[in-house]
C-alpha cells in the first residue's frame, strides 16, 4: 500500500470519529429518546452541536476533493515525494483542523485549512499533466 493510500485510510478514521463525536452530544441536549427517534421536529443544537456538524461536513468535503487524487494517483501509479509530502501535509492539516473547530479556535483553524489547500494544490500539480 502506498503512503497516499494509507493517508486515505487515516481520512476515513477521522472522519467515523467525528461522525461519533457528533453522535455523542445529541443525549445532552435532546435526549435519547429524540436521538433514537425519528428526529421529525427540529431540536436547538448547543453551540458545540453546532460546530460539530460544519466540522463533520467540512471533513467530508475536504475528502471529497482530495481522495479522488489519491485514487487516479494510485490507479496511474503515481507516487514520489511530492504526492507523499501533500498527502502527509494534507492529513496534518486535518488532524489539527478538528480540534481547533471544535474549540472555535479561528486564527490556527485558518491556519491548518490553509496547510490543506497548498497540499491539495501540491497534490494536484503532480497530476495535472495526466490529467490534461
Amino acid at each position: 500500500m502506498t503512503f497516499e493510500l494509507a493517508v486515505a485510510g487515516w481520512l476515513t478514521i477521522i472522519y467515523i470519529t467525528l461522525v461519533m463525536i457528533q453522535g455523542g452530544l445529541v443525549p445532552g441536549r435532546q435526549g435519547f429518546a429524540w436521538r433514537l427517534g425519528s428526529r421529525d421536529e427540529p431540536q436547538e443544537k448547543t453551540l458545540l452541536q453546532s460546530r460539530a456538524d460544519r466540522t463533520v461536513n467540512n471533513h467530508g468535503q475536504a475528502m471529497l476533493m482530495f481522495l479522488p487524487l489519491i485514487f487516479i494517483a494510485t490507479f496511474i501509479e503515481l507516487s514520489n515525494d511530492m504526492t507523499q509530502i501533500a498527502a502527509g501535509l494534507f492529513l496534518v492539516g486535518r488532524i489539527l483542523f478538528a480540534p481547533l473547530y471544535l474549540m472555535g479556535i479561528a486564527y490556527w483553524r485558518s491556519a491548518a485549512f490553509g496547510l490543506t489547500l497548498i497540499a491539495l494544490l501540491i497534490f494536484l500539480s503532480q497530476l495535472i499533466g495526466y490529467i490534461l
